[in-house]
Formats: C-alpha cells, sequence, structure tokens
C-alpha cells in the first residue's frame, strides 16, 4: 500500500503575486516551474522556504513583468529619470535647495545633542543590576522653624532597619572620608574621591572585581579596594591585590581587591572604598548619644527582596521610630517621643529610588552632583521646537517654491508625464534634500562635539556608532517631513489641467500664505522666547556672582587640609602674614562657602529656658576670622585667645539675634544643639553675611571658637596673587616637605555654587543661536521666494510712478506682519516662563520691560535686514526686465 502524500504546497501567496505583475502566458509556465522546484526542497525546514522566495523574486525580470505600473517603471528606467529630473529641479533652485538642506542640518545637529544630553541623564544609575530594588535612605525632620530634608541615614539606621525588616535584603552605609596621601616608591598621591563603605555596598551594586576576591573586600580593619583607574596610577599594570598601601600620616591599609572603573552616569562617585570600621562615627562607644545619631550623617543604601512595595515599607517604618527614637529626642530636645510628635514635630526616614537620585534630589547635603529634572524637560522642548522650527522652514520653503515651478508642471503634462511620475518628482526632490541635510547633520555633530563637551560638562566620543537608535530616529522623522513636505505640491498641482495651471491667479491662495505666514510666526515667537530666556538666565547667574555677601571674597585664598602641617600650624600662619603680599590669616574648621547649616540653639534668661528654637548655620573659627574676611561688628567685642572663658563665647549675626528675639544679645547664653549641648554666652555681633547661593534665602549664624581646624584662610592685597602663592608654596615646603599643599580661592568656590546654572546658561545659549539661525534661514527663503513670486507687481508699480523706497515699505510690511504678530505672543510668553524660572530663587532680578522689548526689537530688526535685502534688489530692478517675459 503507497503511503499517502504529505508534501506541503507551495506557498499560495507566492502564486498570486506573479499571476499579478508578470503576464499572463510568462506566469503560468513560471509558476509551474517553482512548484517543481519546491517540491525537490526538502520539506519543513525554513531555509527551503527562503530558497523558494528567493527564487519568487529572481524571476521577476522587467521582459517578464505586465506593461504599465511596476513594469513599465522597469522597463523604462523611470527611476533614473524621476533621479536625473529631481536633480535637475534642485539645481535649478540652489537658494531654495541651500536653505533647506542647511536649515534640517543644524534642526537635525541640535535635536542629536539634545537627545544626547537628555538620554545621558535619564540613564543614570539604570545600569546597576537590580536597580529597580535599591533606594537610598533620606529622613525628614520639622522641629520648631527648623525643617529639612536631608539624603543621609545616620550611624545606626543601616543595622536597625535590616534588622526589623525583613522585606530588606540588605543594607549598607557609605561616608566620606578625609583625603588621604599615598607613599608610592617615595613619591605622594594625594586623593580626594575615598570613601568609607560598608561591605554590604559591594553586592548591593554588584560591582565587578578585576582582581581579588570582593566577598571579603571591606570586612577587616584597615582594608580597602581601588578602582581599576586608581589601581593603574599607583600600580601601572600590576595586580596590587595583597600589597599594602600607606599613607603619609603612617596609616595602612590592605589592598583586598580591583574593581571596574564607574560609568559617568553613576551617581556614585569613588576612585577607593575604606572599610566603615575604621571610621569613629560607626561606633557608638567612640561618640555621643546624640552625635551618633546626628552628626555621622551616612549615605544609607537599601535593596529590598524581590516584589516588596517600597511605599508599604515606608510607612512599616512607623512601628519602630518610638523605640528607636525616644532616647534620641530626649538628648535632643529633653522631650521623650510622645511629646515631640505631641507638639507637631517628625522625625521620619524615607526611600528614594536609585533611579530618581540624579534628577529628582532636592535634599540638604546630598553629597554628590545631582541634575535637574526641570532642565531635562527644558532642553528635550527646546529640541522639539528646533527640529519643528526646522521642518517648518523646510515644508514652507518646499511648498512655497512649488508655486514657481506650475509653468514647468504644466508643460511636463502637455508632452504626456503622468500624474504619478510627477508626485515621484516631487518626493525624491524633497527626500534627496532631507537625506543630504542628515549627512550634513552628522558632519556638524562630529564637528561640534568637542565643544558641546565642554559646555554640557559631557564625556560623548561618537554620537553616530553609540547612539545608533538617535540617528534611526532622525532617518525615520526626517523622511516623514520631507514625505510631507513633497506630497502636498505633488499632489495639488499635479492634478490640475494645463489650462488651469497656466492662469498666474492660481498660483497660490490665500489660505496658502496665511499658513506660510503662521509658520513664521511660530518661528519667531520661538526666537524671541529663547533669547529673552538667555538674556534673563545670563543675567539672573551676573547677579548671583556679583551680589554682596557682606564679607569679602575677592582676596581670599584657601590652604585645604592644614593637619598635614601638625604642630606648624600656627608657626604657618605667621610667617605668611609676615609677608608683604598677606594682610591677614585665619584658621577654620568650615568655610562661610560650606558651612553646615542645621544648628539649633536656644537662649536661657534668669535660667529660665525661652522657646527660641532657630535654625542656623555654624561656623568654627578663631579670633582673626573677621578680620581676614572683613566682617563687621555692630555690638561685644571679638575672640580673644588671651580669655580662657572665650572657649564658650559666641558671636551671632544680627539675623539671628532678630530670630530669637533678643533686645540684649551681649551676655545671652545660647544652648547649642550640634551633636552635643553645650552652653555659649554671646560677647559680640556681627553685620548680616550670606553663606549660600542665592537659590535660598539668608538664615541666622553663629561663630564659636574652633579646636580642630582643618583650613587656613589668607586675605592677600590687591594684584599680589602670585607673590601670596609664592609665598605660600615656599612657606609649605619648608614646614611640610612631605605633604601635597592644596590651594584655593574663596571666590571660585563661591563661583561653584552655581556650577549647574552655569552649564544651563551655555547649552541655552548654544541652542538659542541655532533656534535664531534657522529662523532667519527661513525668513530669507520665504521673503526670496514671495519677493520673486511678486516681481510683475512691482515692475507695473515702478511704471506707474512708485518710488524704490515706497516699494521697500511695501514689500517690508506685507513681510513684517507675522513678524510683528510673533512679538505680540513671544513677549507675555517669556514673562510668564522666565517669572516661574525665576522663581525657584530666594534672591532674583526683576525681569523688566527691557529684558522683555530687547529680544523681540532684535529679531525685528534681523528680519528687516533680511527682508530689506531682498525687496531692494527687487524694487531697484528695470521694468522693462521684470515686464519683458509678458
Amino acid at each position: 500500500m503507497s503511503k499517502p502524500d504529505t508534501r506541503r504546497p507551495a506557498p499560495r501567496f507566492g502564486d498570486w503575486l506573479i499571476s499579478k505583475l508578470c503576464k499572463p502566458h510568462i506566469a503560468e509556465g513560471l509558476i509551474g516551474d517553482l512548484h517543481e522546484y519546491y517540491e525537490a526542497l526538502p520539506q519543513g525546514k525554513w531555509s527551503s522556504k527562503c530558497r523558494y522566495w528567493f527564487q519568487v523574486f529572481n524571476v521577476l525580470r522587467p521582459f517578464a513583468l505586465r506593461n504599465g505600473g511596476f513594469g513599465k517603471m522597469a522597463e523604462t528606467s523611470l527611476v533614473r529619470y524621476l533621479f536625473v529630473f529631481a536633480m535637475r529641479g534642485l539645481w535649478k533652485q540652489k537658494l531654495t535647495t541651500v536653505l533647506n538642506v542647511s536649515g534640517i542640518a543644524l534642526g537635525l545637529a541640535s535635536c542629536v545633542f539634545i537627545g544626547l544630553y537628555v538620554l545621558d541623564e535619564l540613564s543614570y544609575d539604570r545600569h546597576w543590576k537590580d536597580a529597580d530594588r535599591i533606594f537610598r535612605m533620606y529622613n525628614s525632620l520639622s522641629y520648631g522653624e527648623m525643617e529639612s530634608v536631608a539624603a543621609f541615614g545616620n550611624a545606626p539606621i543601616a543595622d536597625i532597619f535590616q534588622k526589623e525588616f525583613p522585606q530588606i535584603e540588605m543594607a549598607a552605609r557609605t561616608n566620606f572620608s578625609p583625603p588621604l596621601t599615598f607613599v608610592i616608591n617615595e613619591k605622594l598621591h594625594k586623593e580626594t574621591a575615598v570613601i568609607y563603605a560598608d561591605q554590604n555596598l559591594i553586592p548591593i551594586f554588584s560591582f565587578k572585581a578585576i582582581h581579588g576576591n570582593l566577598e571579603q573586600g571591606l570586612t577587616a580593619p584597615n582594608t580597602i579596594v581601588l578602582t581599576e583607574e586608581l589601581s593603574t596610577k599607583l600600580y601601572g599594570q600590576q595586580n596590587p591585590v595583597g600589597k599594602v598601601l600607606t599613607v603619609n600620616d603612617g596609616t595602612s591599609f590592605k589592598i583586598t581587591a580591583v574593581i571596574e572603573d564607574l560609568p559617568e552616569n553613576s551617581h556614585l562617585k569613588f576612585s577607593a572604598l575604606r572599610t566603615t570600621i575604621n571610621d569613629r562615627w560607626s561606633d557608638p562607644s567612640k561618640v555621643p548619644l546624640l552625635a551618633y545619631w546626628t552628626l555621622s550623617a551616612y549615605r544609607v543604601y537599601v535593596k529590598l527582596k524581590p516584589d516588596v512595595d517600597p511605599v508599604e515599607l515606608e510607612r512599616d517604618f512607623e512601628r519602630i521610630y518610638e523605640h528607636y527614637f525616644d532616647p534620641v529626642t530626649k538628648a535632643f530636645s529633653g522631650q521623650s517621643w510622645q511629646e515631640f510628635i505631641a507638639e507637631g514635630n517628625t522625625y521620619r526616614y524615607g526611600l528614594q529610588p536609585l533611579k530618581n537620585i540624579h534628577l529628582y534630589s532636592n535634599f540638604t547635603f546630598d553629597g554628590t552632583s545631582t541634575g535637574d529634572i526641570q532642565y531635562v524637560l527644558l532642553f528635550s522642548s527646546i529640541g522639539v521646537l528646533i527640529l519643528a522650527m526646522a521642518f517648518i522652514n523646510f515644508i514652507n520653503l518646499t511648498t512655497a517654491g512649488a508655486v514657481n515651478r506650475i509653468k514647468e508642471i504644466a508643460i511636463k503634462k502637455v508632452v504626456g508625464s503622468s500624474k504619478s511620475s510627477l508626485i515621484w518628482q516631487f518626493l525624491l526632490e524633497s527626500l534627496l534634500v532631507s537625506w543630504v541635510g542628515l549627512v550634513l547633520a552628522v558632519g556638524i555633530c562630529y564637528s561640534l562635539l568637542p565643544y558641546f563637551n565642554l559646555l554640557a560638562a559631557k564625556n560623548f566620543t561618537d554620537p553616530l556608532f553609540n547612539h545608533h537608535q538617535m540617528w534611526l530616529f532622525s532617518l525615520v522623522v526626517t523622511s516623514g517631513a520631507a514625505l510631507l513636505a513633497g506630497i502636498y505640491p505633488s499632489i495639488a498641482i499635479s492634478r490640475g489641467k494645463p489650462s488651469q495651471l497656466l492662469k498666474p491667479r492660481k498660483a497660490s491662495s490665500r489660505g496658502n500664505v496665511g499658513l506660510r505666514q503662521g509658520l513664521v510666526v511660530f518661528q519667531f515667537t520661538v526666537s524671541i522666547i529663547l533669547i529673552t530666556g538667555s538674556l534673563v538666565i545670563n543675567r539672573q547667574l551676573e547677579y548671583g556672582e556679583n551680589q554682596d555677601v557682606g564679607y569679602n571674597r575677592d582676596r581670599i585664598i584657601v590652604v585645604d587640609e592644614i593637619d598635614d602641617l601638625g604642630p606648624s600650624q600656627e608657626a604657618f600662619r605667621s610667617r605668611i602674614i609676615a609677608s608683604k603680599s598677606i594682610s591677614h590669616g585665619s584658621m577654620l574648621e568650615n568655610l562661610p562657602s560650606d558651612s553646615w547649616i542645621r544648628a539649633i540653639f536656644m537662649h536661657e534668661q534668669q535660667n529660665k529656658t525661652l522657646d527660641g528654637k532657630v535654625r542656623a548655620a555654624r561656623l568654627m573659627v578663631d579670633q582673626h576670622m573677621l578680620a581676614t574676611f572683613d566682617i563687621k561688628l555692630t555690638e561685644g567685642r571679638n575672640f580673644s585667645d588671651n580669655l580662657i572663658a572665650d572657649s564658650s563665647a559666641m558671636i551671632i549675626s544680627e539675623s539671628a539675634v532678630r530670630a530669637l528675639g533678643l533686645d540684649e544679645p551681649i551676655g545671652a547664653t545660647i544652648r547649642l544643639t550640634d551633636g552635643e549641648e553645650k552652653a555659649f554666652t554671646v560677647i559680640g555681633v556681627t553685620e548680616d553675611f550670606h553663606l549660600r547661593s542665592i537659590h535660598f534665602p539668608s538664615i541666622p549664624i553663629c561663630l564659636i571658637p574652633t579646636t580642630t581646624p582643618r583650613k587656613m584662610v589668607f586675605q592677600f592685597n590687591a594684584n599680589d596673587v602670585a607673590a601670596a602663592k609664592a609665598e605660600i608654596e615656599q612657606v609649605w615646603a619648608e614646614l611640610a616637605p612631605d605633604q601635597v599643599l592644596q590651594l584655593d580661592f574663596i571666590n571660585d568656590r563661591y563661583k561653584r555654587l552655581y556650577q549647574s546654572e552655569k552649564q544651563l546658561k551655555s547649552v541655552f545659549n548654544f541652542f538659542t543661536y541655532l533656534a535664531l539661525s534657522i529662523s532667519i534661514l527661513g525668513l530669507f527663503g520665504i521673503s526670496s521666494l514671495v519677493i520673486g513670486q511678486r516681481t510683475k507687481e512691482t515692475g507695473v508699480r515702478k511704471v506707474l510712478g512708485a518710488s524704490v523706497t515706497q516699494l521697500v515699505l511695501l514689500l517690508n510690511f506685507h513681510l513684517t506682519r507675522p513678524i510683528l504678530l510673533a512679538l505680540i505672543l513671544g513677549i507675555p510668553a517669556s514673562y510668564l516662563l522666565m517669572d516661574k524660572w525665576l522663581s525657584s530663587y530666594a534672591y532674583k532680578i526683576e525681569i523688566g520691560i527691557i529684558a522683555l522689548l530687547a529680544p523681540a526689537l532684535f529679531c525685528l530688526l534681523l528680519a528687516w535686514l533680511v527682508i530689506t535685502f531682498h525687496t531692494l534688489n527687487s524694487a531697484r530692478q528695470n521694468p522693462a526686465d521684470t515686464l519683458k517675459y509678458e
């Protein structure tokens, strides 16, 4: 008995395709041959079907195709014909072609740069394994007038929360470490990016080891883990695991592992991890209870178990607060936890998703350089607007230029061109322009990439191959815009009869003119907003940098880490101030530009504590600080080293006097709660001076004597900065030859407070120039085409006696109307947007009428210059030349 035939028939779609595309007498034979070929192939294999379809398309040769449609196109080489005519059409309109290509290239390049910036900002911390389950803890405190949300969890928090909540898989802490100066082959290497870390930090972030065993990386005292970059800097290509790394103060660390360098898009920034076992703040036996809970300032990271809801977990935190925080509130405020809460105070912990740290952090003491989601949204909007402006130009110029080609289309129709061939010609021209613009945009991106990296403080290397999805998006958008620009004029003109197309009154319609003018209005409205924004941002930053902060910051030089001087600190200061280039010198624990703003203090009168809780900044200084910074006393006296009682003396600012309601501040007793409570007596009052950036309002300040100075500042005489630096370097080399000197200027530190705004300003200005250039290119092209279409009108008016001035004014008025409308829309929009941006500053400029009118008038002036250039050329032409073709 024969076996049934189980072979599958050839795909029916192949038969249908051949029967539709090929001539009938050829199709039947081709289908039969393909069936025989398919039956000979191994059945059921994917490769067999691929080979079959290859043969289907292989037999679709020009001689076999039907006449008309695809067959006719193939037989007559229509693609080549259309390509040649498209190139000729673009060559005839050289000005429009150049403007279109330039506009598209600038628009795409701008969009790519913005896309690189935005994608990089959004990519922060998304590369870590299990990033969705990693959170950073923060605490929020409300106590009297003091409110703060700080991006740290205190020393015991990691262990307590991991023990109390099984939803937490593991927890770890990091803390700042003083800079370490390593001694390698008798050479000093100072490293400032070292942090303390718990062992659990390594598995939480899944750091990858290059050398060593990370499972025991930080479990023993005096152990350290290096990044690959630091390892290479210290040891070259050697494997340093097991080596002992010595610090110039005599401390030694055993290197347990080397990990891969951290990516740029990580909020974690360090070159080495040292174990927290050596951090005294992590040991409650070495610090007071209150300091253990309030001063340690650890960054605490937790990794939750799968499927744990962080919002539910935060609510669950409430059940442990009273048990653990009751001793803290008693030491902090003299109240039990219940009494603390009953007065309306709060203290709680929350979880911030790892992916949100870079863009959504507005915490006190964030401890890392962060971005801002508002800037990401701002630049994304600018990118969309600039790209829209570029393609508006493209569509505007293409549709306007099509009117000048009506005679060409009419003659082609007369000699037999089909509607489809005319449509293809327009579409192909648009696609060619857009693709050339895309290629030029690639060149612009590579040329300006170093400059953009400098402006945006980024490190992009290859915008094409490292971000191919962006270029794919650009290709799709560009092609789509090209089709949109070409489809309307091609269909509108190609379907008309030659007799209708040759009538001048049909060349354009009022609706088309209105649409083009509306697009010009949109472009210049955006340009006015961007220019106004650029002007306001520049003025605000200049205001912040030049603001009178109440102390001298122009001639102050800073020497960091004076611990390296050992007992020679006072000798160093004395020798430096003896120099002719130095007038004053002071030793401090912290500078005005980096003070810790969290002290709580109250005052007492007649042994009765008054309700005077105030949030203040604490500066630990010596008796020379006021003279060095030119801060004036309004009442009382300065500190004195000769008075033992001054170890518990305090100088406060006038704003502190007002905040505490002190009628007679001199002699008042202040209880300062800042890690441990201590009473101070006010001996002086200073004028107010500002510590932070102008984002924040001024706050009360208290000055107390320092016992552990870490910095030294010197006031140098005007124009003596070089001599001052040379003197400091010479004396340092004599007193501390084995230590690395770190010099800085207080003015530079203050300006770094505005680093993110400076980057915003630079990038914003960059894209403002590009947007304005695109608008001017578009106006240049549109005015050229529109005035060209009014050549006959200009000639007739000149014959009837119109002067060149009258013609220029007439044509200018017609083309200036959309610019004036853009001014009407752009000025109020600019004010509203900039007023909202300035609302984030405690001290800000007034926008003013000049800041609003200047950009608008500037755009109007540029528009007039462009339009006048074309109108003068048209108005000066001889009427005999302009009318001879009629």
